[in-house]
């Protein structure tokens, strides 16, 4: 069940500076956010898996006795697994390569603050050799991280939209 290179995307109830509380340092979550679920598709197999914290789980399954057979045999297809740190991090245990739209702005950190993940940013040294100041990890092991967002704004610089709401327009 884990993935080398994968795609992950995250729901919340809110933009990232709408959960944080700014009166206290250092920056805490608000007691009204939300995770409400992380979907990890690996890359190479096309294998998904869905993440969703235990209570909104417990709403789902209350729910379901009141679904159509329709819904309840859709909702039977999809890999729904407890989100914990643990879980999450076993999906991600062989992780090299992380994908993810605005990843760096928005899923990083989130996660982090919700206490899923833990992660770090490197970057190159400043005198032209190949090693790094700091390593890009995730859960302290040495990963890529593409950031699709970026990878948008860099490729097409005159695109006034890059998120992916505007993609799936096009």
């Amino acid at each position: 069940m884990s993935f080398k290179r994968v795609i992950l995307d995250i729901e919340t109830n809110s933009f990232l500076e709408n959960m944080l509380d700014f009166t206290k340092k250092p920056l805490v979550l608000r007691e009204d956010a939300s995770m409400w679920c992380i979907v990890v598709r690996c890359i190479d197999t096309k294998e998904s898996k869905m993440l969703i914290p235990p209570k909104i789980l417990d709403d789902i399954y209350t729910y379901k006795a009141l679904s159509t057979p329709e819904q309840v045999a859709q909702y039977e297809s999809l890999d729904i697994i407890p989100l914990t740190k643990e879980s999450l991090a076993h999906c991600l245990k062989d992780l090299e390569e992380f994908v993810a739209h605005s990843g760096i702005k928005f899923d990083l950190p989130a996660l982090k603050y919700f206490d899923l993940l833990d992660y770090t940013i490197g970057y190159p040294s400043l005198d032209g050799t190949e090693k790094s100041i700091n390593k890009t990890t995730i859960n302290g092991k040495e990963v890529i991280i593409t950031d699709t967002l970026l990878w948008s704004k860099l490729v097409n610089p005159d695109r006034f939209q890059h998120g992916l709401e505007y993609f799936g327009k096009l």
